[in-house]
């Protein structure tokens, strides 16, 4: 099929102001929802801003697990999302607490925004969020069916079955410098959406459903497979499973 030629526009469009609406919906946890814009298949910050929400909340790596959930203990559930979009992208950083915890978690969350944009991320940090993204593209593609849809997908986006080329080596390119342009371009204006359950609904949260302590056992060995899980990112097959292997064995 031939490639098809495109002509997005590789500059966000015009970032509309922060706003904060609070709801109160059914449930039991209160969700914090913090979103903005973020780039196209074609924005040459496609890649740097992918690291951004994988260094945010990607995985059990990420710092919204480690620092949100095993650290503060704020969070059930908690993650970054950035879907690949022809057109305008959008970021979404999402958390899922306790009723009790649902001020300390928002300002913790938003810390979180703000931090990768006046700091620059480690080295450590940068390797291990290239290699989830790789990671999980390559795990995504492993079979047949999955590379033709992508091939199928890319070539209807209008960029070429060959996108994914360009788009790992751009992944691998990028450096500490740019996680940040690509943070601060996408993240200074974010809107937030507060949804609080009813106060009938979270009366009857079951005990078993609290966010567990920083300490607890489940947090620790949560925090050891974190570390399984980073170390093994960037290693072959072979060597990946031996050493989480071993730490299943500790």
């Amino acid at each position: 099929m031939p490639n098809a030629t495109v002509a997005w526009s590789t500059s966000p469009q015009v970032h509309p102001a922060s706003a904060r609406t609070v709801v109160t919906v059914p449930g039991a946890q209160a969700q914090i929802l913090m979103g903005g814009l973020a780039p196209s298949l074609t924005d040459p910050d496609l890649a740097a801003m992918k690291v951004v929400s994988t260094v945010l909340g990607g995985g059990l790596a990420s710092r919204f697990f480690s620092e949100l959930r095993d650290k503060q203990g704020l969070a059930y559930t908690t993650a970054a999302r950035e879907p690949m979009r022809v057109g305008q992208g959008y970021f979404l950083a999402l958390l899922g607490t306790a009723p009790a915890n649902k001020q300390k978690a928002e300002a913790a969350l938003r810390e979180q925004l703000e931090r990768i944009q006046r700091q620059a991320v480690s080295d450590e940090e940068l390797r291990v969020a290239k290699a989830y993204v790789l990671g999980s593209l390559a795990m995504d593609r492993r079979t047949n069916a999955r590379q033709a849809w992508y091939m199928a997908s890319l070539e209807v986006a209008g960029v070429g079955h060959e996108f994914l080329d360009r788009y790992v080596a751009q992944v691998r390119a990028v450096t500490k410098a740019d996680v940040q342009r690509a943070a601060q371009r996408y993240l200074a204006t974010v809107r937030r959406a507060i949804l609080i359950p009813s106060p009938r609904s979270s009366s009857t949260i079951p005990s078993s459903e609290s966010t567990p302590s920083a300490g607890s056992p489940l947090i620790k060995a949560r925090i050891r497979w974190r570390t399984a899980s980073a170390e093994c990112a960037a290693l072959p097959p072979e060597a990946g499973i031996a050493a989480v292997k071993k730490y299943l064995s500790r």
